[in-house]
C-alpha cells in the first residue's frame, strides 16, 4: 500500500464507531497469498477492520467478502480503495449514508440477482460505477455484487467475454458497458421472469440457504426453471443438497409439477458421476414414478458402483411401496 492509501485507511479507522468484521475466503489459488497481503495491510492501518479468514470449497478463487452479498475478486487498491470503504461504513450502518432512492423498490423484490461488475486498476470511469452499484446488496437480500478485477481473473473475463471495462452483467442475461442508468438497471432488476435465471443465480441461493424461497418461486410458477435442472445435478454436493430440498418441497405440495423432472433427470444419468447418479436414483424413489421401476431395475443388475447399486434397491424399495 502507498502512504496515501495508508492514510486512507487510518482515516476511516477513526470515524467507525466499532469493529467491522470482512472474510477473506482462501483458495489453493497462487493469488490468495497477495489477499492476504492485502488484508494484513488493512488491519495494520485500521485495527478496527477485522479480516475473519476462512477457506471455502464452493469459491475457485480468492475473494473478500463483504456481508450481506458483496464479494470482491480484486484488490481495491488506487482509485478502487474510497468504494471499498465506502461499503464498509455501509456495513457499519452509518447514519450519515444518503438515502438510497432505489430502497423502496428493491425491499419489494422477489426474484434474486447475480450482479458482476469488471473493473481495472487503470480505469477511471469504473470507481464511479462501482460506487453507484454498493448499496443495492445492502439494501436487497436477493443481491448478490461481486466486483471482478479482469485484468487480476483474467480467466472470468474470458469467460463473460469482456472487452472493455466497466462492464455490468445481471444474470449473464444483461449488460452494460461503461455508463450505468440506475434506472434502468434497476427496472431491469424488478421485471424479469423467474423461469429465466441463471444457474448462478440459483447457486447463490442454494449457498445462501434460500431453498425455500426458491421452491416458492417454482411453485407459483407452476413451472420448472430450465436451470434448476442442472442445480439437480451439480458438482458441489451442498447445491445439490439444496436443490433436494426444493424438490423434496415441490414432490410434498404439487407432485404432478414435480413429476416433470423424471425424464430430464433419467436423461443425465448415463453421464453423471456415481455420486450424482445415487441422488439421482434418491429423488427418482422420492417421485414413486412407477414407468421408472424397469429402467432402475437395469441399475440394480448393471455394472454400477456398489453405492449406486444400493441407491438403486432403495429407489425401488420406495417405489413399490407407494
Amino acid at each position: 500500500m502507498t502512504s496515501e492509501e495508508e492514510k486512507r485507511l487510518r482515516d476511516l479507522n477513526a470515524r467507525l464507531s466499532g469493529v467491522v468484521s470482512i472474510r477473506l475466503q482462501t483458495t489453493d489459488d497462487k493469488r490468495t497469498d497477495m489477499f492476504r497481503g492485502f488484508c494484513e495491510g488493512l488491519t495494520d492501518a485500521a485495527p478496527k477492520i477485522r479480516v475473519i479468514e476462512e477457506g471455502h470449497d464452493e469459491v475457485t478463487a480468492p475473494r473478500i467478502r463483504i456481508d450481506p452479498g458483496l464479494h470482491y475478486h480484486a484488490l481495491p487498491l488506487g482509485a478502487e480503495l474510497d468504494p471499498f470503504l465506502q461499503a464498509l461504513t455501509y456495513l457499519e450502518g452509518s447514519s450519515s449514508q444518503a438515502p438510497f432512492p432505489f430502497q423502496d423498490q428493491l425491499g419489494a423484490m422477489t426474484c434474486p440477482s447475480d450482479l458482476r461488475v469488471y473493473v481495472a486498476p487503470q480505469c477511471r470511469f469504473c470507481p464511479s460505477v462501482v460506487r453507484q452499484l454498493l448499496p443495492l446488496p445492502f439494501n436487497s437480500p436477493r443481491i448478490q455484487l461481486t466486483v471482478i478485477d479482469g485484468l487480476l481473473f483474467p480467466e472470468m473475463a474470458e469467460e463473460h467475454k469482456i472487452q472493455s471495462v466497466p462492464t455490468v452483467i445481471l444474470d449473464d442475461e444483461f449488460r452494460w458497458t461503461g455508463s450505468l442508468k440506475m434506472e434502468e438497471l434497476v427496472s431491469v432488476l424488478l421485471k424479469r421472469d423467474p423461469a429465466r435465471l441463471t444457474l448462478s443465480s440459483l447457486e447463490n441461493m442454494m449457498m445462501e440457504g434460500n431453498a425455500s424461497q426458491l421452491a416458492a418461486m417454482i411453485l407459483k410458477a407452476c413451472a420448472l426453471f430450465p436451470a434448476f435442472m442442472d442445480l439437480l445435478t451439480h458438482s458441489l454436493f451442498s447445491v445439490r443438497l439444496g436443490a433436494m430440498v426444493v424438490m423434496e418441497e415441490l414432490i410434498d405440495r404439487n407432485p404432478a409439477l414435480a413429476e416433470q423432472a423424471v425424464k430430464p433427470l433419467w436423461e443425465r444419468f448415463p453421464h453423471a458421476d456415481p455420486q450424482i447418479q445415487g441422488d439421482i436414483l434418491y429423488l427418482l424413489g422420492e417421485l414413486g414414478t412407477r414407468d421408472m421401476v424397469s429402467n432402475i431395475g437395469e441399475v440394480l443388475n448393471g455394472d454400477y458402483d456398489v453405492e449406486v447399486k444400493e441407491a438403486a434397491r432403495e429407489a425401488l424399495e420406495k417405489i413399490l411401496q407407494t
